[in-house]
Formats: structure tokens, C-alpha cells, sequence
């Protein structure tokens, strides 16, 4: 299970995001708005997919925490 302080801090990134949003778009903007560690290394673990919203991204990290 995440972290709730990590929890927050990925659904604050998420807000930043034009949904939907590949792994690698994702990526790229955590990157540009220079996203915790945690959430970087969150995005690294997800699959390889497009994402369709705030609540899909969530509930795929939270399956793999």
C-alpha cells in the first residue's frame, strides 16, 4: 500500500496532467515539474500504457505498491 503522504503527492502531480496521458507522458512531465522521487520512481513501475484519468493512474500505482 502507498504511503499517504505519497499518495497525495502523486494525485498532486496528476492534477498537473492533461488526461489522457501515456507511462512515457507522464514521465516526462514529472520531469519537467520536477516531481518527488517517489512519485518518479512510481512512474517508472506502472505499466506501459495510456492512462485515462486521475483515478486510473491512482488506482494502477496503488496496485503495485
Amino acid at each position: 500500500m502507498i504511503d499517504t503522504t505519497v499518495l497525495a503527492e502523486l494525485v498532486a502531480f496528476a492534477e498537473l496532467c492533461d488526461f489522457p496521458c501515456t507511462k512515457q507522458e507522464l514521465l516526462e512531465i514529472a520531469d519537467d515539474e520536477d516531481a518527488p522521487d517517489e512519485v518518479l520512481d512510481i512512474l517508472e513501475d506502472i505499466p506501459n500504457r495510456e492512462y485515462e484519468s486521475e483515478t486510473d493512474l491512482v488506482d494502477e500505482a496503488q496496485k503495485i505498491a
